[in-house]
């Protein structure tokens, strides 16, 4: 399911993206991530959507809280890989993808 999201998600941007660097001569993506995404591991779909029962409610489910947002800031770096991708596979030049920590 959260990959379907990001295929329809991925695909409405790209749209938007193409008429806007038509317009103006380029269009420039940035997604804001964090260097958390170095501690993420492999990605659990699910337990990206699904919340946990008391978690964040105390010091003993903060690490199950971190995980995840490590593991978001990886997907957000897959998003933009794959939104670059799929510019590039239309011959889309004129759109810059970008991923930055903020405090970089």
């Amino acid at each position: 399911m959260v990959l379907e999201a990001v295929e329809v998600g991925a695909d409405a941007s790209l749209g938007l993206v193409q008429r806007t660097a038509s317009k103006h001569g380029e269009a420039r993506i940035v997604m804001t991530s964090s260097r958390g995404y170095t501690t993420a591991t492999k990605l659990d779909y699910d337990a990206l959507t699904t919340p946990k029962e008391g978690d964040g409610s105390s010091a003993w489910h903060l690490g199950g809280s971190f995980h995840r947002y490590c593991n978001t800031k990886l997907a957000n770096l897959y998003f933009v890989a794959e939104l670059d991708r799929r510019l590039q596979e239309r011959g889309i030049k004129n759109v810059y993808c970008n991923s930055c920590h903020p405090g970089s």
